[in-house]
């Protein structure tokens, strides 16, 4: 039975908490079929129509180098905490 006397914000609160959140690989995916998406319409005829795809490819463009630049550089933090744990556990056996 439906509880009509819940509160619509905090059951959607609690709707986007059970969703799993997405990765980055999965964001750059999509921007990139967005670009794809938006070069295509660029062959239109209608000139209303090419000027929403520039706009749409500059801002995804913008978006995507953002994204990928989060990507690179968590990868770079990534490779750094291994070395730096590596070199930690490495000084660790041999003060033991």
């Amino acid at each position: 039975m439906a509880n009509f006397d819940a509160d619509p914000l905090k059951a959607r609160i609690a709707q986007r908490r059970k969703r799993k959140a997405g990765s980055l690989k999965d964001v750059t995916g999509m921007l990139w079929e967005a670009l794809e998406t938006a070069r295509e319409l660029l062959r239109e005829d209608d000139v209303q129509v090419k000027l929403k795809a520039i706009h749409a490819l500059s801002q995804t463009a913008s978006s995507y180098s953002r994204v990928y630049e989060v990507g690179e550089l968590e990868a770079r933090l990534e490779a750094l905490e291994a070395a730096q744990e590596a070199q930690v556990k490495h000084a660790a056996r041999g003060a033991a």
